[in-house]
């Protein structure tokens, strides 16, 4: 059974999280601020699986909305269907909210656009949809995925104006 749990930057947990948020991410797909500490304003959880660390998910939440950031598994474990429990876990753990979570879009011509399709069919296999809401952000092209019930391009706007006000500058 998979356990989610809440990460600060003194747990001891912490650099294991920052280390593979740096490893998983590319430098164009991660924040100037870091998404995993508390003055980003986002809830870092640390994924166990029998008491070891596996992976872990950043979220932003607002009102009946939490946005799924990063979400990333050792590179050892990955294929071996951790991801599928710990989103399982994650759907549990904000219940009744909505989750919304991006994806790069796979154009024809991206390196890795399999990579980007199999990334799509993982989340539907999980009960995610993918929905017509699209965006641009440096330079690279992201669509919406929802759980738990649609979520309008406006209700996204919404969400991420209220998200840009509560995220505090870098020190």
């Amino acid at each position: 059974m998979i356990r989610l749990v809440k990460t600060f930057e003194t747990d001891l947990v912490f650099p294991k999280c920052q280390s593979l948020y740096e490893e998983a991410f590319p430098k164009n797909e991660r924040w100037a601020a870091s998404p995993i500490k508390e003055d980003f304003g986002s809830t870092c959880y640390a994924a166990y699986k029998e008491g070891v660390f596996i992976g872990f998910i950043s979220l932003l939440c607002e009102r009946e909305v939490c946005h799924l950031v990063y979400f990333a598994i050792l590179p050892e474990l990955r294929g071996k269907g951790l991801g599928g429990e710990v989103l399982e876990g994650l759907k549990a753990l904000v219940a009744p909210m909505k989750i919304m979570l991006d994806v790069e879009v796979p154009h024809k011509g991206n390196k890795d656009a399999d990579k980007r399709r199999r990334r799509i069919v993982f989340y539907k296999r999980h009960g995610f949809t993918l929905t017509r809401t699209t965006y641009m952000w440096q330079g690279e092209e992201y669509a919406m995925m929802t759980y738990g019930g649609n979520i309008s391009k406006a209700r996204w706007e919404e969400f991420w104006d209220m998200i840009q006000g509560r995220i505090k500058p870098r020190k």
